[in-house]
């Protein structure tokens, strides 16, 4: 055990407008002291400046280098409510959404369809009916029954809707099983083989699907440029045989989302506008290689755009020592408000905010949850310095996927939310109450 003064030195893990103090920090211009006082722990806390920024390197790195029509949309499973909707949109985003709950919510904020599209393997019929009912700009196909489900629904309606089809590239990329979709043995998907099938199935249907172009996505957590490249290649190089043997020129290329961030100082993901130009490069050599026009792009960013933004802060509760072992600290938050740990054993960087810039004894320990479950670990090793009963922990990079995979689990209700900006804060999502968690309970006549 040594004792030193504790700063943080984040450097891309912490969210832009992160700043310490004495036994303090601000996000936002905002101390989160004051945060946990306001609105108590655990708590996500979003910064805006971090999520404007991102979007903006996103646009203003295409409306730079690319002029054949582009669309970003959030992939909205990554963090999504209504007022983070009408921040992405306030940027010129729209929403990849994959359910009715997701394209409710878009509706809500005043996305309008052209800027949405509907994403997933399994559409339900209520759902693709509401999609169209919502005019979205693309219905992204998954699979041969589908094709047949939203004919079926459009000629009913008398429309015709725009399609893409989702096509697995067969590129698997250094991740997490779990997080892997490019790859032939997924669940996503048509396999590259079966494109002519899939063509067939939907030309069948004239009057009811306008078939736009594919839809690829190589994973999630992404940091191999060459993954991108490639996929572009695939694409192009399908493209144009689509285009000899059907005489269709295609106008739409999605080339999802993916792109990794900063967890920890191993991850060392290149800026988004790095990213971005690499892309628009490949795009215009296979354009230019195969003398296609050049398509309109679309990309599905989620974790790139949220996860540096959000934080949890957490209120240490207890401490269990263990011979021959770490020390246990149980904070007030754990897998109910972040499952990754436990689904895929993920890394997070964190700092004991009280303890900022004060001169205290350091340890390795580790930090567990307070739900039922071994498995609820928040962070398996982290050295930093003694805590005690009171401090806060804050945990970096967790904008995305922690609140929309939180789950209610002992029937502990889901963390508020907080978006911080300019001095300013406010909710974003009411914590859930336990009146809340009963209000939807049911008694059957029989009990």
């Amino acid at each position: 055990m040594t004792t030193q003064t504790q700063t943080w030195q984040g450097q891309t893990m912490t969210p832009l407008s992160f700043k310490e103090s004495l036994g303090d920090a601000s996000v936002g211009g905002v101390s989160l002291a004051e945060l946990a006082k306001s609105y108590g722990t655990a708590l996500y806390v979003v910064d805006g400046e971090t999520l404007r920024q991102a979007c903006r390197d996103y646009q203003d790195t295409l409306n730079q280098h690319y002029t054949a029509g582009h669309q970003v949309v959030l992939a909205c499973k990554s963090n999504f409510n209504v007022g983070l909707a009408k921040l992405i949109a306030s940027e010129g985003l729209g929403c990849d959404v994959v359910s009715a709950g997701e394209l409710m919510t878009a509706i809500q904020a005043g996305i309008s369809g052209d800027k949405i599209v509907f994403n997933g393997n399994l559409k339900s019929e209520e759902e693709i009916a509401l999609a169209i009912d919502h005019n979205v700009s693309r219905l992204i196909l998954d699979n041969f029954d589908e094709i047949e489900r939203v004919a079926k629904i459009t000629k009913a309606k008398g429309v015709k809707v725009n399609v893409l089809a989702r096509v697995a590239p067969g590129i698997e990329c250094h991740t997490h099983d779990y997080i892997k979709t490019g790859q032939n043995d997924s669940k996503f998907g048509f396999p590259l083989a079966r494109v002519d099938e899939l063509l067939d199935a939907v030309l069948k249907h004239p009057e009811e699907l306008d078939f736009k172009g594919i839809h690829g996505h190589v994973g999630s957590q992404i940091f191999e440029l060459r993954a991108y490249q490639d996929l572009v290649t695939i694409f192009f190089t399908e493209m144009d045989r689509i285009r000899q043997k059907y005489g269709i020129t295609l106008p739409d290329l999605d080339l999802g989302g993916g792109w990794g961030i900063a967890y920890t100082h191993a991850d060392t993901p290149l800026p988004i506008p790095t990213l971005i130009q690499t892309v628009v490069e490949a795009v215009k050599a296979s354009a230019e290689a195969l003398d296609y026009p050049l398509p309109r792009l679309l990309f599905e960013p989620g974790r790139s755009l949220m996860a540096r933004a959000g934080v949890t802060l957490y209120t240490v509760g207890g401490r269990k020592e263990v011979e021959g072992a770490l020390p246990y600290i149980s904070v007030d938050g754990g897998m109910g408000d972040n499952i990754r740990p436990a689904l895929y054993q993920a890394e997070y960087s964190a700092c004991v905010v009280s303890q900022l810039g004060k001169a205290v004894a350091t340890e390795a320990v580790r930090v567990v949850g307070k739900y039922c479950e071994s498995g609820d670990v928040v962070l398996r090793h982290f050295e930093g310095p003694r805590m005690g009963n009171g401090d806060l922990l804050l945990i970096f990079g967790t904008g995305a996927y922690n609140y929309t995979m939180a789950s209610t689990y002992n029937r502990i209700g889901r963390p508020a939310m907080v978006l911080v900006e300019n001095g300013k804060h406010g909710l974003l999502v009411e914590r859930e109450s336990v009146q809340d968690l009963l209000a939807l309970d049911r008694i059957p006549s029989w009990l």
